[in-house]
């Protein structure tokens, strides 16, 4: 599109690939559809072998963009995966929470990890939810249940091979659960919302606010978990910088707790606590401060961190690549 608004341009694709028709891409075979109904003719077409009638500009390249938001425009709510969007890349979070842009979901019948920590979500909360004995084999049998129930909604037919993975980790999980219970730790409920109103300077008053995936209890304190199917080794990254992976010290602080991810990707599971004794409220309320700053007129600039831009979707906008140096 860059290079067709441009000015004059010559497109060509290979029309036959051995026998067989090559049409062009559907984008080509739009724009045609467009030109026949807009002025009632076709695109102009060029004989084989002859020049461009003139040469046309290459696009300039595109500046990094750091635009602002002003306070009317940003959001009154905020969640952990607002806080980290904002700390990888404030562009990001410009185009999601200041624009509101949404990537289009895939129709797509696989079954991929997104899905299946999905499933483990519903059925932990599911097996925790029904009061599940402090017995191994009755508990197992309850866990298996529970999953069958929840695979077998699930239309993809890859979910037999994500099942079959699951069933290899229960048993796991079921001690990691187990050794919890005999800590004297207790099932409290799943899925929680938890709330904070903060008053901010020239925003006003927002919520700073997170679904917890698990809250056990004992002796009227709390212990928040976070499921994850992602691998131990990249969480014990996460924790060794915990003012830069936010979520598990929000999560700290919203429910004034402790805190621990629970990765249930393979065995044996171990609960994966905040390392020391980090300032969980410090971390936490650097976010009004960020907001505070952000209403006030500073800039939300692309961070352009590879790590981060391999799986953002507001790549296309911030036109990464093609930065001046």
């Amino acid at each position: 599109m860059a290079l067709l608004t441009q000015g004059p341009a010559l497109l060509s694709w290979q029309a036959w690939n051995n026998d067989e028709p090559n049409p062009a891409s559907s984008l080509v075979l739009r724009l045609q559809a467009l030109h026949q109904a807009a002025w009632g003719t076709a695109l102009p077409t060029q004989t084989i072998g002859v020049p461009p009638a003139q040469s046309s500009p290459l696009p300039g390249a595109s500046a990094q963009p750091a635009p602002t938001g002003s306070a009317a425009q940003l959001p009154r709510h905020y969640s952990p995966t607002a806080y980290q969007t904002l700390l990888d890349c404030p562009y990001r979070f410009f185009a999601r929470s200041v624009l509101g842009i949404r990537e289009l979901d895939e129709a797509d019948e696989a079954l991929d990890k997104s899905d299946y920590g999905n499933a483990l979500h519903r059925i932990l909360k599911a097996f925790h939810d029904s009061r599940p004995p402090l017995e191994r084999d009755a508990a197992l049998a309850r866990l298996n249940a529970v999953s069958a129930t929840e695979f077998a909604a699930l239309p993809a037919w890859t979910a037999a091979a994500w099942r079959s993975k699951w069933d290899k980790i229960q048993p796991a999980y079921l001690d990691a659960w187990l050794a919890h219970a005999s800590a004297g730790w207790r099932y409290e409920s799943g899925e929680t919302d938890f709330a904070v109103p903060y008053p901010i300077a020239g925003l006003g008053e927002v919520t700073l606010h997170g679904r917890v995936d698990r809250v056990d209890a004992k002796d009227g304190t709390r212990y928040v978990i976070d499921y994850k199917t992602s691998a131990a080794q990249s969480l014990r990254k996460k924790l060794k910088a915990p003012d830069e992976a936010v979520q598990l010290p929000f999560y700290a602080w919203l429910c004034d707790a402790a805190a621990a991810y629970l990765p249930v990707n393979e065995a044996p599971i171990v609960p994966l606590e905040l390392d020391g004794e980090p300032d969980v409220e410090a971390i936490s309320r650097r976010l009004p401060d960020l907001l505070e700053a952000i209403a006030a007129g500073a800039r939300l600039p692309a961070h352009g961190i590879d790590g981060v831009c391999a799986y953002c979707e507001a790549r296309g906008l911030c036109r990464k690549g093609m930065w001046h140096e």
